[in-house]
C-alpha cells in the first residue's frame, strides 16, 4: 500500500453551465465535464495565450505531456469520485430503497473511494454517505425563442444549465509529465474562468473561479487491473495485452462538429472508455491511452483536430 499525493483543480461556478449531453440536446445539460471537453476548452484558451505553436507542443503530435481526469463534483473538502465497476454482491442492509439507491449509485466520496481501491469497501458507510451528494446541483429550464429569418415566425424551446450550489463545484485531478507546462496550463485554466466554458459562454455562463488544492489517496500497490476516472481511448498497441473477460466497462461514442471559417465540419467518431471503467492489463502496464486526429487539415484550418484519450487511471483491487 501507498499513498499518492495528486494535484486537483476546483472549478466554483459564478454562473450555470450548458453542456449537451448529447448533439443538440439543449433540453439536457451534463452535470459533470468529460476529460475530453476539458481538454479542448484548456486548448482553446492556451492558443489564446501562447499562440499556434505553443498549442502545437502543447499537444506534441497525440503525445501531451499532461494527464487529466474527467471534472467530478466536491463540496466544501468532500471529493466524489465515480463508482469503481465491479462484480459487487450487495448484503441485505434492512432497506430495500437503501440498497436500490447503492445498485444505481454513480458517486461514492473519497473515503469509499479509497476503500474501494484496496478492495475494503464498507457498504454501510457508502450507503450513510448517499445523502452528502443528493444536493450537489440542480438543473434549471428556461425558455428560449428562435425567429425563422423569412416568414418571421418564433419558436419556443427550452434550454437547460447545470446550477451548482453553494460550497459545491467541478474537480479535475492532473498529472504533469512536462513540469514546463504547469504555469502555462494554470494560466489557461484561469483565463477558461473568465471565458466560461459550454454554451452561452458569450453572456456569462460557465464561468468559475479556479482554486488549486492537493488530495491524498491510499492505494494498493500497481498490478493488473486499473480503474479510469477520465474517458479512455485505448491504443492499437495496448488492446492486445487487455484482458476483456476479467474487465468490467462502458462504451460512449464521442463525435460531433467544429465550426471553422464559416464551415460545419464533421469530427470522425470514437468509441471511448467511461469514467469508473476497471481495466485489466496482462502483465500489468498502466493503460496509457490514444490522442486520436479525428479531423485531417484537409479543409484549410492549419491543424488537424485531436480527441483527447489518455487514461488517467489509478490502480484498483478487482
Amino acid at each position: 500500500m501507498a499513498t499518492k499525493t495528486i494535484k486537483i483543480y476546483k472549478f466554483h461556478f459564478q454562473s450555470g453551465f450548458h453542456l449537451d449531453s448529447q448533439a443538440y440536446a439543449y433540453e439536457n445539460s451534463r452535470w459533470m465535464i468529460p476529460s475530453d471537453t476539458l481538454f479542448s476548452a484548456i486548448c482553446h484558451t492556451y492558443n489564446l495565450l501562447y499562440g499556434k505553436k505553443a498549442l502545437e507542443a502543447l499537444i506534441n503530435h497525440g503525445n501531451p505531456g499532461i494527464s487529466l481526469s474527467s471534472c467530478f463534483p466536491f463540496k466544501g473538502s468532500q471529493y466524489f469520485f465515480p463508482v469503481p465497476m465491479k462484480d459487487r454482491n450487495l448484503p441485505d442492509l434492512g432497506d430495500p430503497a437503501l440498497h436500490k439507491k447503492l445498485a444505481k449509485a454513480t458517486l461514492m466520496p473519497m473515503e469509499s473511494f479509497a476503500e474501494d481501491l484496496r478492495g475494503k469497501l464498507d457498504l454501510k458507510h457508502w450507503a450513510i454517505s448517499l445523502e452528502s451528494h443528493s444536493g450537489l446541483y440542480q438543473e434549471v429550464e428556461r425558455p428560449r425563442v428562435t425567429i425563422d429569418r423569412i416568414t418571421q415566425r418564433t419558436n419556443i424551446f427550452h434550454f437547460a444549465e447545470t446550477q451548482y450550489k453553494e460550497e459545491a463545484g467541478l474537480y479535475f485531478m492532473v498529472d504533469y509529465e512536462e513540469k514546463t507546462l504547469e504555469e502555462k496550463v494554470k494560466a489557461a485554466l484561469r483565463l477558461l474562468g473568465d471565458e466560461g466554458i459550454g454554451s452561452d459562454s458569450t453572456v456569462g455562463k460557465g464561468q468559475f473561479v479556479l482554486k488549486e488544492d492537493s488530495l491524498s489517496l491510499e492505494m494498493p500497490d500497481p498490478g493488473e487491473h486499473y480503474v479510469s476516472l477520465s474517458l479512455y481511448n485505448p491504443s492499437a498497441q495496448e488492446i492486445v495485452n487487455l484482458d476483456a473477460s476479467r474487465s468490467h466497462y462502458k462504451m460512449i461514442v464521442r463525435g460531433g462538429w467544429i465550426s471553422a471559417g464559416g464551415r460545419n465540419l464533421r469530427r470522425r467518431s470514437v468509441r471511448m472508455l467511461t469514467e469508473g471503467s476497471v481495466i485489466c492489463y496482462k502483465g500489468g502496464k498502466p493503460p496509457e491511452g490514444n490522442v486520436p486526429i479525428v479531423l485531417e487539415d484537409d479543409y484549410g484550418l492549419g491543424h488537424p483536430v485531436y480527441r483527447y484519450g489518455k487514461a488517467f487511471c489509478l490502480p484498483i483491487i478487482p
